[in-house]
């Protein structure tokens, strides 16, 4: 709740300053964009997922020999408004973002391949208890939403511009699929019951992406402009059933057009 708090300030104030900046619009430009960012991330804690199938005191749990990754990738559509005095522009548009999380089994310090899996608890039914064996699982997930961004230019107008800017993203689910990869062939018809034990990525997602970057080209011509999120930050929770991450890094190319 407090990271959708911090959205809806940053959206209100994102707001009014459109409505103040309203009768200062000069032109508009239109263009593609298009980007990726990787996120530091953790094994988000699992009581399905072990290290081994064993629940006595000296084996170990998934948390400490579990690698992960997060990594995001979008593209989009986007109006950038550029205000009479050429130092601030307003983004908006339509952006699909694509994540994709993994887990395997971190083997640095076992050299035999027998190591290379970890234990799914998928299903405990009274004194029923069953285990699938996995090398490792991929979940992604598609989101669909508009991103609201601020660019303010540290020079005048010129064929070289550099920047800072504002942006975040509110987006809703338009799909996800996550992939276990089993070690027994005769288990691949369960590979659907084990994936649903590891839960869904979440309904919504908002980030936030402050960055700094350069423009290249003329007032009235193609423009190509390059940036780096330093950092990029997830602000809701849940965007992987499997791992969690707040923070990363990630570059933009946003290439426009004028259109008046």
């Amino acid at each position: 709740m407090r990271y959708l708090n911090n959205v809806l300030c940053i959206l209100g104030a994102t707001l009014l300053l459109t409505q103040a900046k309203a009768q200062e619009i000069g032109k508009l430009r239109i263009g593609i964009e298009s980007g990726t960012s990787t996120y530091v991330s953790e094994f988000r804690e699992s009581a399905s997922i072990r290290a081994t199938n064993s629940i006595s005191l000296w084996e170990s749990t998934a948390h400490d020999e579990i690698e992960t990754s997060l990594n995001r990738f979008y593209t989009g559509i986007k109006g950038e408004y550029l205000s009479s005095d050429g130092y601030l522009t307003l983004l908006s548009g339509v952006r699909y973002t694509h994540f994709e999380s993994t887990i395997e089994r971190d083997d640095f310090w076992n050299l035999s391949s027998n190591t290379s899996k970890f234990y799914i608890l998928y299903n405990q039914n009274g004194t029923l208890t069953e285990y699938a064996q996995a090398r490792n699982v991929k979940q992604s997930a598609d989101y669909l939403g508009i991103p609201l961004e601020m660019r303010m230019y540290t020079m005048r107008p010129r064929f070289f511009r550099l920047f800072v800017k504002m942006g975040f993203d509110l987006s809703f689910k338009v799909g996800h699929r996550t992939k276990v990869d089993l070690v027994s062939p005769t288990m691949r018809p369960y590979e659907h019951l084990v994936a649903n034990s590891l839960g869904a990525p979440a309904s919504f997602l908002s980030t936030f992406n402050p960055s700094i970057g350069f423009k290249l080209g003329k007032e009235h011509s193609l423009n190509a402009n390059f940036e780096v999120l330093l950092p990029a930050y997830i602000l809701s929770n849940n965007t992987s059933s499997i791992v969690t991450s707040k923070a990363g890094i990630g570059v933009q190319l946003f290439i426009s057009y004028p259109i008046n």
